[in-house]
């Protein structure tokens, strides 16, 4: 049995750092080039995984080659993870994102082979007795009936990037965190807050929207609504930092915390991701990510 169950994208990162976007008519040179763990489940369990939480991965299959066999080295070295559910095929190439980052921390991503194969089933035998589930839909609709399974299972469901109010599993959604831009890249012209309390009127779960380092907007389950400003870091790839958040917010979940200290210590988590080198260092330990929520300051909103 797990705390957490994780669905979502398992693979590699290709970050590539580049002093400026290339062009048709301007080539460009890189200053680094590096390889790590990538998908947006991975990420959230590695920060669960660091706080001692037990977690459960699981999502895209991974190939029969030498990028799975480095996929799942890399899990090796964090206890707290369950890799059981994970799926490898011969008939399958591991999933990568080929990332160009600008100095500002701001990426251009390619994704190859991440729906290309079959995902993990999940069953109520799957979820075992998890007490959270966690799932961002961002291009993957198709694994909605995930929700309803990992509910009927008794877990609560920590959900990212839901962003209609008429999503038919959205009654099934106890946490809803979005991304403003991918909210306006689904809603053109959307008014984010108008629609994240319309999406919190719609079946009453509290919705928490990031921004990027702009203020992380949030409506609890009575409607009322307040912001958490993100503490300033020096950007080294925001890669990763959304699903960080809301593995802090799955954490959260799990500790019966009040929204304002959950939104806090997700905003000062996905900030850490921002700013650390995923490729050299671990996730911060949970009493330093603490220590820096503690800090952030909240103001309520009309």
């Amino acid at each position: 049995m797990v705390d957490v169950f994780l669905y979502g994208g398992i693979g590699i990162d290709n970050l590539v750092y580049v002093p400026f976007m290339p062009t048709p008519a301007r080539q460009v040179v890189p200053t680094r080039d590096v390889y790590q763990i990538g998908g947006g489940g991975v990420h959230a369990a590695l920060w669960l995984a660091t706080w001692g939480v037990s977690v459960r991965i699981a999502g895209n299959s991974l190939g029969m080659d030498a990028d799975g066999d480095r996929v799942m080295g890399w899990l090796a070295m964090y206890p707290c993870i369950d890799t059981s559910m994970i799926v490898r095929s011969p008939d399958r190439i591991t999933p990568f994102i080929r990332a160009l980052i600008t100095p500002d921390g701001d990426r251009t991503m390619i994704a190859y082979w991440y729906f290309d194969g079959p995902w993990s089933p999940i069953t109520p035998e799957a979820i075992d007795g998890a007490k959270v589930f966690g799932l961002n839909i961002y291009g993957g609709h198709e694994h909605m009936g995930a929700i309803e399974v990992a509910k009927a299972a008794g877990a609560q469901t920590v959900i990212a990037d839901m962003v209609h109010v008429e999503h038919p599993t959205l009654p099934f959604v106890d946490m809803l965190v979005n991304s403003a831009s991918v909210m306006q890249d689904a809603l053109p012209g959307v008014d984010v807050r108008q629609q994240t309390r319309a999406l919190n009127a719609a079946h009453g779960a509290p919705v928490i929207v990031t921004d990027g380092g702009n203020d992380v907007f949030a409506v609890d389950h009575e409607g009322v609504a307040f912001t958490v400003t993100p503490p300033r870091v020096a950007v080294t790839d925001a890669t990763g930092a959304g699903d960080s958040f809301l593995g802090a917010v799955i954490y959260s979940r799990l500790q019966g915390w009040p929204l304002e200290r959950t939104v806090r210590l997700a905003a000062a988590t996905g900030a850490l991701q921002a700013a650390r080198d995923c490729s050299t260092s671990r996730p911060s330990p949970l009493t330093e990510v603490i220590e820096l929520a503690e800090t952030l300051r909240m103001s309520p909103v009309a």
